[in-house]
Order: C-alpha cells, then structure tokens, then sequence
C-alpha cells in the first residue's frame, strides 16, 4: 500500500493538472481544422446555382422592357 501511495503522489501532478482553458481557435480546430471556409463555399455555391423563380423572371423581363431597351424589345418580340 506505501508504494501505492507514493506513486500516486508521484503521478498526481500528470492526472490533476489544472491549466487555463486554450484558446478558442485551438478548440475550434477538428482533426483537418476549421471547415468554415468550406461552409462559407457551400453556402456561395448553392446560392449561385438557384434557379430565378418565374416571379423574379417576369419581374426582370418587365423592368427591362419599361426600360426602353432596344435589345429587351428584340427579345420580347422574338420570343411571342
């Protein structure tokens, strides 16, 4: 039991040791690091590849013809 206890208080410092927390970052980091760069891509990505909805479409289409466009013009005629 005495060589038990002796180390224990040998080994006390390496299982008790309390430090500060490490920084945000530090934590943040999974095993290949943080992925926000890929989130932010993904998020980029899937937004730029959204289809315009036939209300954005018609809109569009209006505003360009009100606006006296010769080539908006050309394009409504040629798409009766």
């Amino acid at each position: 039991m005495e060589a038990w206890d002796a180390n224990a208080r040998i080994l006390a410092p390496l299982f008790c040791r309390l430090s500060a927390p490490l920084s945000k970052e530090w934590r943040a980091a999974g095993e290949f690091g943080d992925p926000s760069w890929l989130r932010t891509y993904l998020d980029e990505r899937a937004t730029a590849l959204q289809k315009p909805g036939e209300d954005e479409v018609w809109a569009r289409r209006k505003l360009e013809l009100a606006s006296g466009s010769e080539v908006a013009v050309r394009a409504a005629c040629h798409t009766r």
